[in-house]
């Protein structure tokens, strides 16, 4: 067989090997690309709508720092506080529907639950008898009998409440009318254990459900009418302020926590917020945020009243005048604006989203979906719990990358967050993984056969016109021949000058750097610094391989040349990896190692030949 042809058989077998292997990385290499491009549609998405919620948080920020500046508002914290029945009979109502409705829907789902097992459950107590204010309570009695079944006082339990028809006939009358009507409330007379006389408000219902055995049950609320203060004056400014900036209602608060005025007249009004009752509201918490730290705080979400579906967001600031403190302004806002930034799905897929937890991991935003509620649902993931994780101070708050995790029904998800540190909240964006891989693979894949079969037959021409160069050059004496410079006039190598040799290496080390830099162009600059040691290492190389057909040993020749190639090949592989590297920042060690080996056996090789010159 002709070397032409046997050159020409070798050649289309490494170009058939080459070609799966390049097309097998390649399309392993896809999914990760794919994952890449997610991340950096996700981390711009994330980073996009926390800018928004900051410029949102600072814009009420800078409203709350107008206010407590606000001459109107530090007069009227100014203002002499006084009680005030109509938010008393309000407040004490809307305690009193709260109380039944959750009484009643206790005893519906616990159908089979007597009088005595209530009064077993530890549970049911704690919805049975509530604080009031300071000195008020809730308190179940028999609707018929009218026999005290639970009550703050345990000495009180079992007592009859006909015996109240001579030290308190009007607390009687609300028993009696509650009995025959199913709710009263009013007003009725107590003599205080100083000998002082004090009045307190009562408001009774019937719960509509009976218990297991029967027993009809009501509810009863009494509290100090001494408790509910408020601020009698109004003002027109505040009142237009609140519907020009949309608030859901603007409270002014005493330093001692009661709330004494308010736009939108919120149930809150007239307590305390360091009350019991109030201790787990929205309003409290912020309150005592703004306590701890001294300044401006944010709270959010929270519920505002029994019922309600929207949740809210407040920011608190503390007022001052010449330096005292009078008290502090509450804005409260829907968050509705919050929740069209958050929620805006536009280039995300159709598995993408975004949306807001807390602290607590507490999905506080809705969901694209919609199928769990806000404020209830835990989000428990390793992209939620990476939000809140301790950071140093010189670190960014956002991730500058997705990262690959598990979701709650275990598929795995392309997530990054943002934190919003002034209010406790973290941004996370998020996508499927598998509809971010989700490409036309057949289309990939015809493109790499085109690209396969183009290549096998352009090497496969070279190896023929090259073995056919030179069977003509060493007139039929082969490769051996060939590199022995047998030929009339030697090979195209041996005559080459320094220079020339130089200028053939610089010019084959840049059009290759180039070439492998323009693969990884489409997702980050080439590392050129990376590879300067490689380039440089492999230009000496080129000049070796040059210079060993000058050499006058037939033996060292060999050993140089085919030295010199081999560890050529170990550096072009090299800039490969390194580039990808570069790109995806990760590889297996395995692929270093047909490389390491090819490159120690090159430089094997090239010990030898030098050794074979030196005799």
């Amino acid at each position: 067989m002709k070397l032409q042809h046997s050159f020409a058989i070798a050649f289309f077998l490494i170009a058939v090997v080459l070609s799966i292997v390049i097309n097998l990385a390649s399309l392993a290499n896809l999914e990760r690309t794919l994952i890449k491009e997610t991340s950096d549609i996700l981390v711009a998405d994330a980073e996009s709508k926390a800018d928004a919620l900051e410029g949102y948080l600072s814009g009420l920020e800078e409203e709350a720092e107008l206010l407590k500046n606000s001459g109107e508002v530090i007069r009227l914290l100014k203002e002499e506080v006084i009680f005030d029945e109509a938010v008393m009979k309000r407040n004490i109502g809307e305690k009193t529907r709260i109380a039944s409705k959750e009484i009643e829907n206790y005893i519906k789902a616990h159908p089979k639950m007597t009088l005595k097992d209530l009064q077993e459950s530890e549970e049911f107590k704690k919805l049975a008898v509530q604080p009031i204010g300071n000195d008020g309570y809730t308190a179940l009695f028999d609707s018929d009998t009218l026999i005290t079944g639970f009550h703050k006082e345990e000495r009180r339990i079992g007592y009859d409440s006909h015996d109240f028809a001579l030290t308190f006939p009007e607390l009687l009358n609300l028993f009696e009318e509650n009995s025959r009507k199913g709710s009263s409330e009013g007003f009725y007379r107590i003599d205080e254990e100083n000998g002082s006389v004090a009045y307190k408000y009562g408001s009774f219902a019937k719960i509509p459900v009976r218990t297991a055995d029967g027993l009809s049950l009501s509810v009863a609320i009494t509290a100090y009418n001494k408790e509910y203060n408020v601020i009698k004056a109004k003002s027109d400014h505040l009142n237009n302020l609140v519907k020009e900036k949309g608030y859901s209602s603007l409270l002014l608060i005493k330093r001692e926590g009661d709330v004494v005025y308010a736009e939108g007249e919120p149930a809150i009004l007239g307590t305390n917020l360091n009350w019991e009752e109030n201790r787990e509201s929205g309003f409290s918490r912020n309150y005592f945020k703004t306590l701890e730290t001294g300044g401006l705080s944010f709270y959010g979400p929270f519920i505002e009243g029994y019922g309600e579906l929207y949740p809210k967001i407040s920011v608190i600031v503390p007022v001052r005048d010449s330096g005292d403190l009078l008290g502090y302004a509450c804005m409260v806002k829907e968050m509705d604006e919050l929740f069209e930034i958050v929620k805006d799905v536009k280039g995300l897929k159709e598995t993408g989203e975004s949306y807001l937890i807390n602290k607590d991991l507490i999905l506080i935003s809705p969901l694209r979906d919609g199928k769990f509620d806000i404020m209830v649902q835990s989000i428990d993931n390793e992209n939620s719990k990476n939000c809140f994780e301790e950071k140093s101070p010189e670190s960014s708050h956002a991730v500058e990358k997705a990262t690959l995790y598990l979701d709650y029904t275990g598929g795995e998800d392309i997530g990054t967050y943002v934190e919003i540190p002034r209010i406790g909240w973290c941004l996370l964006a998020e996508m499927d993984k598998s509809e971010a891989v989700d490409v036309p693979v057949e289309d990939m894949t015809d493109k790499h056969i085109y690209f396969s079969i183009v290549a096998i037959l352009i090497l496969t021409i070279i190896g023929f016109f090259l073995g056919k160069h030179i069977d003509n050059k060493c007139a039929g004496k082969g490769i051996r021949g060939y590199l022995a410079g047998e030929g009339q006039k030697g090979t195209i190598f041996s005559n080459l000058k320094l220079s020339d040799s130089a200028g053939i290496a610089l010019a084959f080390l840049i059009a290759y750097f180039f070439l492998v830099t323009l693969f990884f162009q489409g997702w980050m600059k080439p590392a050129v610094y990376d590879e300067i040691s490689d380039l440089s290492t492999t230009f000496v190389l080129i000049l070796l391989f040059f210079y060993g057909f000058k050499l006058k040993s037939l033996s060292a020749r060999l050993f140089i040349i085919l030295g010199s190639s081999l560890a050529i090949l170990d550096k072009l592989v090299q800039v490969v990896l390194e580039e990808y590297i570069n790109t995806f920042g990760y590889i297996s060690a395995f692929y270093w190692v047909p490389g390491a080996v090819i490159g120690f056996a090159g430089l094997i090789l090239i010990f030898l030949g030098s050794k074979e010159e030196l005799k």
